[in-house]
Protein backbone atom coordinates (compact mmCIF):
# COMPACT_ATOMS: atom_id res chain seq x y z
CA UNK A 1 0.00 0.00 0.00
CA UNK A 2 1.78 3.31 -1.16
CA UNK A 3 2.12 6.20 0.82
CA UNK A 4 -0.38 9.13 0.14
CA UNK A 5 1.53 11.95 -0.78
CA UNK A 6 -0.81 14.55 0.72
CA UNK A 7 -1.79 12.29 4.04
CA UNK A 8 -2.71 14.46 6.89
CA UNK A 9 -3.78 13.80 10.21
CA UNK A 10 -7.49 13.57 10.57
CA UNK A 11 -7.54 16.43 13.83
CA UNK A 12 -5.53 18.74 12.31
CA UNK A 13 -4.00 19.85 9.08
CA UNK A 14 -0.04 20.14 9.09
CA UNK A 15 -0.28 24.32 7.47
CA UNK A 16 2.84 25.89 6.25
CA UNK A 17 3.64 27.31 10.01
CA UNK A 18 3.48 23.54 11.36
CA UNK A 19 5.78 22.89 8.09
CA UNK A 20 8.16 25.26 9.04
CA UNK A 21 8.10 24.51 12.48
CA UNK A 22 9.37 21.03 11.98
CA UNK A 23 11.66 21.54 9.50
CA UNK A 24 13.39 23.74 12.40
CA UNK A 25 13.15 21.14 14.64
CA UNK A 26 14.59 18.91 12.58
CA UNK A 27 17.60 21.36 11.87
CA UNK A 28 18.58 21.47 15.37
CA UNK A 29 17.78 17.92 16.17
CA UNK A 30 20.66 17.08 13.17
CA UNK A 31 23.14 19.48 15.38
CA UNK A 32 21.95 17.76 18.38
CA UNK A 33 19.49 19.21 20.51
CA UNK A 34 17.68 16.83 22.37
CA UNK A 35 14.64 19.05 23.47
CA UNK A 36 13.92 19.42 19.87
CA UNK A 37 13.64 15.51 19.08
CA UNK A 38 11.23 15.51 22.06
CA UNK A 39 9.21 18.64 20.21
CA UNK A 40 9.62 16.82 17.01
CA UNK A 41 7.75 13.91 18.62
CA UNK A 42 4.73 16.12 20.33
CA UNK A 43 4.23 17.72 16.88
CA UNK A 44 4.00 14.19 14.63
CA UNK A 45 3.41 11.32 17.13
CA UNK A 46 -0.51 11.56 16.42
CA UNK A 47 -0.04 11.04 12.55
CA UNK A 48 2.55 8.59 12.91
CA UNK A 49 -0.16 6.18 14.94
CA UNK A 50 -2.94 7.11 13.66
CA UNK A 51 -1.28 6.37 10.37
CA UNK A 52 -0.34 3.13 11.32
CA UNK A 53 -3.30 2.11 13.13
CA UNK A 54 -5.39 2.53 9.34
CA UNK A 55 -3.21 0.82 7.37
CA UNK A 56 -2.79 -2.07 10.14
CA UNK A 57 -6.46 -2.39 11.95
CA UNK A 58 -6.33 -3.83 14.72
CA UNK A 59 -2.66 -3.78 15.96
CA UNK A 60 -1.71 -4.27 19.78
CA UNK A 61 -0.73 -1.16 21.73
CA UNK A 62 2.94 -2.52 22.34
CA UNK A 63 3.09 -3.30 18.45
CA UNK A 64 2.02 -0.07 17.64
CA UNK A 65 4.52 1.61 20.21
CA UNK A 66 7.75 -0.18 18.79
CA UNK A 67 6.88 0.72 15.39
CA UNK A 68 6.32 4.47 16.18
CA UNK A 69 9.88 4.23 18.43
CA UNK A 70 11.53 2.57 15.09
CA UNK A 71 9.89 5.02 12.77
CA UNK A 72 11.34 8.16 15.22
CA UNK A 73 14.64 6.26 15.68
CA UNK A 74 15.11 6.01 11.67
CA UNK A 75 13.93 9.61 10.98
CA UNK A 76 16.63 10.93 13.53
CA UNK A 77 19.21 8.95 11.81
CA UNK A 78 18.46 10.15 8.67
CA UNK A 79 17.48 13.49 9.62
CA UNK A 80 20.51 15.02 8.24
CA UNK A 81 19.52 12.93 4.22
CA UNK A 82 15.85 15.21 4.19
CA UNK A 83 16.12 17.71 0.95
CA UNK A 84 12.90 18.90 1.34
CA UNK A 85 11.50 17.70 -1.58
CA UNK A 86 8.44 16.31 0.47
CA UNK A 87 6.41 17.37 3.56
CA UNK A 88 7.99 16.80 6.24
CA UNK A 89 4.96 14.20 7.26
CA UNK A 90 5.19 12.83 4.26
CA UNK A 91 9.01 11.70 4.51
CA UNK A 92 8.10 10.55 8.24
CA UNK A 93 5.16 8.71 7.04
CA UNK A 94 7.13 6.75 4.54
CA UNK A 95 9.37 6.23 7.18
CA UNK A 96 6.49 4.53 9.33
CA UNK A 97 5.20 2.48 5.70
CA UNK A 98 8.96 0.88 5.92
CA UNK A 99 8.82 0.39 9.70
CA UNK A 100 5.58 -1.17 9.19
CA UNK A 101 5.92 -3.32 6.04
CA UNK A 102 9.26 -4.38 8.04
CA UNK A 103 7.06 -5.20 10.98
CA UNK A 104 4.71 -7.47 8.75
CA UNK A 105 7.61 -9.21 7.47
CA UNK A 106 8.84 -10.57 10.84
CA UNK A 107 5.54 -11.25 11.33
CA UNK A 108 5.43 -13.46 8.14
CA UNK A 109 8.65 -15.10 9.00
CA UNK A 110 6.82 -15.49 12.86
CA UNK A 111 4.02 -17.32 11.17
CA UNK A 112 6.06 -19.79 8.99
CA UNK A 113 8.19 -21.01 11.77
CA UNK A 114 5.26 -21.42 13.95
CA UNK A 115 3.91 -23.77 11.24
CA UNK A 116 7.64 -25.23 11.48
CA UNK A 117 6.38 -25.46 7.11
CA UNK A 118 4.83 -28.94 8.28
CA UNK A 119 1.73 -28.11 6.59
CA UNK A 120 -0.56 -26.24 5.14
CA UNK A 121 -3.10 -24.15 7.43
CA UNK A 122 -5.44 -21.69 6.74
CA UNK A 123 -4.17 -18.18 7.06
CA UNK A 124 -6.18 -17.55 9.85
CA UNK A 125 -4.39 -20.16 12.39
CA UNK A 126 -1.39 -18.45 11.62
CA UNK A 127 -1.35 -15.97 13.86
CA UNK A 128 -2.45 -18.10 16.96
CA UNK A 129 1.06 -18.97 17.78
CA UNK A 130 4.75 -17.47 18.71
CA UNK A 131 7.22 -19.74 17.82
CA UNK A 132 9.53 -20.59 20.50
CA UNK A 133 12.98 -19.80 20.49
CA UNK A 134 13.86 -23.53 20.23
CA UNK A 135 11.14 -23.82 17.63
CA UNK A 136 13.57 -20.92 15.77
CA UNK A 137 16.48 -22.65 16.25
CA UNK A 138 15.49 -26.03 14.60
CA UNK A 139 13.79 -24.37 11.69
CA UNK A 140 17.08 -22.72 10.98
CA UNK A 141 18.97 -25.77 11.33
CA UNK A 142 17.06 -27.92 9.36
CA UNK A 143 17.59 -25.19 6.81
CA UNK A 144 21.36 -25.13 7.17
CA UNK A 145 21.11 -29.21 5.94
CA UNK A 146 19.19 -27.91 2.78
CA UNK A 147 21.28 -28.07 -0.29
CA UNK A 148 21.84 -24.28 -1.27
CA UNK A 149 19.32 -23.95 -4.61
CA UNK A 150 16.26 -25.81 -2.19
CA UNK A 151 17.08 -23.09 0.33
CA UNK A 152 17.01 -20.31 -1.95
CA UNK A 153 13.80 -21.12 -3.09
CA UNK A 154 12.46 -22.21 0.32
CA UNK A 155 13.41 -18.83 2.25
CA UNK A 156 12.74 -16.53 -0.91
CA UNK A 157 8.80 -18.23 -1.08
CA UNK A 158 7.90 -18.62 2.68
CA UNK A 159 10.47 -16.17 4.68
CA UNK A 160 10.22 -12.97 2.29
CA UNK A 161 7.06 -13.66 1.34
CA UNK A 162 7.63 -13.91 -2.70
CA UNK A 163 5.55 -15.39 -5.17
CA UNK A 164 7.00 -18.19 -7.35
CA UNK A 165 7.03 -16.34 -10.18
CA UNK A 166 9.13 -13.76 -8.30
CA UNK A 167 11.11 -16.68 -6.96
CA UNK A 168 12.04 -17.69 -10.54
CA UNK A 169 13.19 -14.02 -11.71
CA UNK A 170 15.38 -13.99 -8.73
CA UNK A 171 16.63 -17.04 -8.73
CA UNK A 172 17.25 -16.83 -12.69
CA UNK A 173 15.54 -20.19 -13.42
CA UNK A 174 12.35 -21.53 -14.82
CA UNK A 175 9.33 -21.74 -12.68
CA UNK A 176 9.15 -25.15 -12.97
CA UNK A 177 12.22 -25.83 -11.36
CA UNK A 178 11.26 -23.28 -8.56
CA UNK A 179 8.08 -25.44 -8.14
CA UNK A 180 9.94 -28.64 -7.87
CA UNK A 181 12.92 -26.97 -5.56
CA UNK A 182 10.12 -26.06 -3.23
CA UNK A 183 8.35 -28.94 -3.03
CA UNK A 184 11.64 -31.30 -2.45
CA UNK A 185 12.74 -28.28 0.40
CA UNK A 186 9.34 -28.41 2.52
CA UNK A 187 9.73 -32.61 1.80
CA UNK A 188 13.39 -32.19 3.39
CA UNK A 189 12.32 -29.75 6.11
CA UNK A 190 9.26 -32.33 6.85
CA UNK A 191 11.66 -34.78 7.25
CA UNK A 192 14.71 -32.91 9.36
CA UNK A 193 11.69 -31.39 11.44
CA UNK A 194 9.94 -34.69 11.80
CA UNK A 195 6.81 -34.40 10.22
CA UNK A 196 4.46 -37.22 9.07
CA UNK A 197 4.18 -35.81 5.64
Amino acid sequence: MPVPDDYQSSSSTHDADDERHGRMLLERMVAGDGEAVEAFLDLYEASVCRYICHIVPGISDDDLSDIVQETFIAALRSAHAYRGEARLATWLLRIAHHKVSDWLRRRRVQRWLSLSLLGEEPAETFLQETPSEDDVWLVRLALGKLPRDQRQAVVLRYVMGLSVDEVAATMRIARRKVEWLITQGRAALRALLGGEK
